[in-house]
């Protein structure tokens, strides 16, 4: 009973998010901000293209396309999300990361692992934009 509740409660806050991502004038921001809902959904119950399309409302299609991106960047792999690059050294939440995963999720980034961590690159012009460095405790 209580996992039915949790969900029902989670797909109310989707459709709340859902209604302020439509509010949002601009297409790219738009599926920028439905890609980080979907890896913000996937932090709670896995990787699993069927159960985030139910919860977010979102295609199965979008979701398995963002899932598929994700894979081959290396932040998905054998069920599991590798999300260590959206918190800081203290514990909280990097937002740039977590945007910077959405553009990776929808092939405007690429990803690429690295031995200290991973650089990304700009999909069309193959410039660097990032990297990230993974810190030691």
């Amino acid at each position: 009973m209580k996992n039915r509740l949790e969900d029902h409660q989670v797909d109310k806050q989707m459709t709340e998010l859902e209604r302020e991502i439509r509010r949002i004038s601009d297409d790219r921001d738009q599926q920028i901000s439905r890609a980080m809902a979907v890896l913000v959904m996937s932090a709670r119950m896995g990787p699993n293209a069927n159960h985030l399309a139910q919860h977010t409302g979102y295609p199965r299609e979008f979701v398995r396309a963002l899932m598929e991106r994700m894979e081959v960047g290396g932040l998905w792999t054998n069920g599991l999300l590798d999300d260590q690059e959206w918190w800081d050294s203290d514990g909280e939440l990097n937002g740039v990361a977590l945007f910077t995963h959405a553009h990776v999720a929808l092939g405007l980034v690429r990803r690429e692992p690295t031995s200290y961590g991973a650089r990304y690159f700009d999909t069309e012009t193959g410039e660097p934009v990032g990297e990230w460095r993974r810190f030691i405790h």
